[in-house]
């Protein structure tokens, strides 16, 4: 890893757009959104590229971009998609060109961030019934990727864990 470059995991809904969106602003760095610029490169929402073509479709635009940012070396922060580490040996490729941080909000926390999106942006979503029970089958399945990360940053509550991130780099870089 040449430049200090950081990548957030973890589920919908946990922050990670949100806390990297505003470091980069904060920090005045590089932003990426893997979501967001696959929505830009099809030109359609990530729920109608699941519907149109399919979650193995979405999966390897997913890797094709994530291929995409590791080759631009410039101080950055970048917000994956909730799946993106657990599909393609992503979880691989983040740890060799980011210092990978896995949020991890607490249920209360977690569903609180999701009532505030959109109803139906989240494709994975869409078929489940009850959201915690959804969100912690999820979480347990896909907690062999998100533990890989090289930090796990419990979450009890959005504005501090924003904070103290906030204040973590900032220290970082003062030492870079």
């Amino acid at each position: 890893m040449g430049k200090m470059r950081i990548a957030f995991i973890g589920q919908m809904g946990s922050g990670k757009s949100f806390m990297a969106s505003k470091l980069a602003e904060e920090f005045n760095l590089k932003s990426f959104d893997l979501d967001q610029m696959i929505e830009q490169k099809y030109n359609l929402t990530i729920n109608d590229i699941f519907a149109k073509y399919g979650e193995d479709f979405f999966r390897r635009a997913e890797r094709e971009m994530l291929e995409k940012v590791c080759g631009i070396d410039e101080v950055s922060i970048l917000a994956t998609g909730g799946g993106t580490p657990c599909f393609h040996d992503n979880i691989k490729l983040l740890r060799e060109h980011f210092l990978v941080i896995y949020l991890n909000p607490k249920m209360q926390v977690h569903l609180e961030h999701l009532k505030q999106d959109e109803v139906g942006t989240r494709p994975l979503l869409e078929k489940a019934d009850k959201v915690s029970s959804f969100l912690s089958q999820q979480k347990e399945e896909r907690s062999p990727y998100y533990d890989q990360s090289h930090i796990e940053m419990q979450i009890h509550h959005s504005a501090k864990a924003y904070l103290e991130l906030k204040e973590r780099l900032k220290r970082f870089l003062k030492h870079k």
